[in-house]
């Protein structure tokens, strides 16, 4: 608890460090901006504690803390001096509510992380391994913790932004780890809800909250069509699955029926259920701070103020930070984004527009530089796509968008030349959702998936916005036809009712908060755990690393590495594939570490350490099952024992023993 006090308490600091700058990028919002001010205090401290370790002017796990809150600090009495207008703090009451709210969902969200606390299955060990390698880092980008001797090649930010939290309130990685993902799940359930807010306030409060709170609630344990349809009307569904499994609502296209061309329909309140604290996931406070920053731009422009340089500068900020911790959401942020730029011509003044978009673009460069200047793309380009989702499919996942589509084209069409700004932006929205489930359909990202899975992580990295923009339109669209009349009403209901049928998800994923819960995510390791821990405490130089079983992805093994954050020779050799493009290197790793555990030549087990510069050796269950043959003497004989839990063992290994 304690743990968590202090991570509450920081995030709170680092939300009035920049709320100021928060308020004048909301003017006019229900809040006065105390929502996006957590969700930038939350990003800009990790940013600017990454920014100099990543321009090699300071250190990231010595002064990244210091560095990050002096930077908020310095942001928020420079931004007060300039401009005494603006009030320290918000209102106390706005203030109260919100972090109520925010308390809340952060126990709750808690409560659906720490139900299965261990971090193991699925990705957790690659976002794990990225977490502890960036929060032993000096320097950025990391060493990566499964390829000793190289640097993370993948979009590292945002678990850089976690290390750097866990070093300000001093708690352990794994504990982070959990933190982290109830701070998005109580951040973006609240930004999803005022973005409702924000669009149907001026039609009336109540029907404002009450859409807001559904679309928060929808998001956060929703699902998608799928969820309902093959729960409470499965007999009438086409499935060859016995009973409904909460996976299937993201396997649905291509695996039921079993087909070649499979897709991955992912969607926020999965990611939270299984803990996923991957980029699409750690992306999603920026994804949503943009759409709000782009309301305030809206609501702005449609009261002739025109497009403010600031807000321009914090979306170019906002976007560059996508480069680095996830860039699918270029695309998924900017079409929005495109749209509602488009819809200004006319509006606004071309110069102003014009000097807003540089400022923007010049933005987004500067702060995605430190990471492009490290980063190799893994991507070989956009191809046409070889087969395209049956359209029954696609109705089935996202039919609940229909209904509100219909809903906000017709009210276009009655309100044409008078529609409102808020109208006009949830039609947007939705608009923007078609468009992101529409380009797996054509394109696809080409990477090392065979024809199987060809279009798999396109479909699932655009599809996981489209959700949630189809949520923000959708209820919005309740609401505008709840403030109508009789038959408007009636309507409402209508439109409600799928959105509110995606909720048949939240048997699935609600947890209420109960004792005994534990913040401990290492309670996989078992009988290991001893090895683990004093291999976290471990001193190993800058060029050294650790030798422990290589094997394929969502195995036990790199296990010790990714615990400690230190660097293993291989770890798992299908994520290293994705990310270097390249399988001859790993090929050659994995076949010094089986000649390193079996062979009985010292020279030959000597020349592999030396190469590799190895510290340490793990001998331990998944050493055994990997190498039946293994010959523990011959390593052990290499030096003194570190750690050691019943068979399982960590040596150290002496230079001087294979000296020239």
């Amino acid at each position: 608890m304690a743990e968590v006090l202090r991570w509450l308490v920081w995030l709170w600091i680092a939300g009035w460090l920049v709320f100021p700058i928060a308020t004048r990028l909301s003017p006019g919002s229900c809040d006065g901006g105390y929502v996006l001010s957590k969700l930038l205090g939350l990003l800009a401290a990790g940013y600017a504690g990454w920014l100099l370790p990543a321009l090699g002017l300071a250190r990231f796990d010595a002064s990244g803390s210091a560095i990050a809150l002096l930077s908020l600090a310095l942001v928020r009495f420079a931004w007060r001096a300039r401009d005494t207008v603006l009030p320290g703090v918000a209102p106390l009451k706005t203030m109260l509510t919100v972090e109520g709210l925010f308390v809340i969902l952060f126990a709750f969200g808690l409560s659906q992380r720490l139900h299965m606390p261990e971090l193991t299955g699925l990705e957790k060990f690659t976002n794990l391994a990225f977490l502890m390698a960036a929060r032993g880092a000096e320097t950025m980008p990391p060493v990566d913790a499964w390829l000793a001797g190289r640097e993370i090649n993948y979009y590292y930010l945002g678990h850089a932004i976690t290390a750097l939290w866990s070093r300000l309130a001093d708690v352990p990685g794994d504990h982070a780890y959990q933190l982290m993902m109830a701070t998005i799940f109580a951040t973006t359930s609240l930004a999803t809800g005022l973005a409702v807010m924000e669009l149907l306030r001026r039609g009336g409060r109540w029907v404002a909250s009450v859409c807001a709170a559904l679309a928060a609630l929808a998001f956060a344990y929703g699902g998608n069509l799928h969820s309902l349809l093959y729960q409470a009307f499965r007999d009438w569904m086409p499935t060859e699955k016995p009973v409904f499994h909460y996976p299937d609502s993201t396997r649905f296209i291509g695996f039921d029926p079993d087909v070649a061309d499979k897709g991955f329909t992912e969607f926020p309140a999965y990611a939270f259920l299984v803990g996923d604290l991957h980029a699409h996931v750690l992306g999603t406070p920026v994804f949503l701070a943009v759409i709000l920053v782009l309301l305030g731009v809206a609501r702005r422009a449609a009261a002739g103020a025109g497009v403010g340089y600031g807000a321009a500068a914090a979306l170019g900020w906002l976007l560059g930070l996508f480069a680095a911790i996830n860039p699918w959401d270029l695309v998924t942020a900017g079409v929005p984004a495109l749209l509602l730029w488009l819809a200004l011509v006319g509006r606004v003044t071309a110069d102003r527009m014009a000097t807003a978009t540089v400022i923007a673009l010049a933005c987004a460069a500067a702060t995605a530089a430190p990471f492009a200047a490290a980063f190799q793309s893994f991507s070989d380009g956009l191809r046409p796509v070889d087969a395209r989702s049956p359209m029954w499919q696609l109705l089935v996942l996202y039919g609940h968008a229909l209904p509100a589509a219909a809903a906000l084209a017709t009210l276009i069409w009655v309100r044409r030349g008078r529609a409102g700004v808020e109208l006009l932006c949830a039609s947007g929205l939705l608009l923007s959702a078609i468009v992101l489930l529409a380009l797996p359909e054509l394109v696809r990202m080409e990477d090392i998936y065979g024809d199987d899975f060809s279009r798999a992580n396109t479909m699932f990295k655009l599809s996981f916005r489209a959700q949630s923009l189809i949520l923000i339109a959708g209820f919005c669209a309740v609401g505008f036809l709840a403030q109508g009349r009789t038959a408007a009403f009636a309507s409402a209901l209508v439109v409600a009712a799928p959105l509110v049928g995606t909720l048949a998800y939240v048997p699935q994923t609600f947890t209420p908060p109960r004792a005994g819960l534990t913040l401990d995510g290492l309670g996989f390791l078992g009988a290991e755990r001893p090895l683990a821990e004093a291999l976290i405490d471990a001193p190993l130089a800058p060029d050294e690393a650790i030798i422990e079983a290589a094997g394929e992805s969502f195995t036990d093994t790199a296990r010790m590495s990714t615990v400690s954050g230190k660097p293993t020779v291989l770890g798992w050799r299908g994520h290293e594939w994705l990310w270097r493009n390249n399988s001859e290197i790993l090929d050659r790793r994995h076949r010094d570490v089986a000649v390193f555990y079996t062979t009985g030549s010292t020279a030959e087990r000597c020349r592999i350490v030396q190469r590799y510069r190895l510290r340490y050796a793990v001998i331990g269950q998944a050493e055994r099952a990997a190498h039946p043959d293994l010959n523990e003497e011959g390593i052990v004989a290499l030096g003194p024992i570190l750690a050691q839990a019943g068979d399982s063992k960590i040596v150290t290994l002496r230079a001087d023993e294979c000296s020239p």
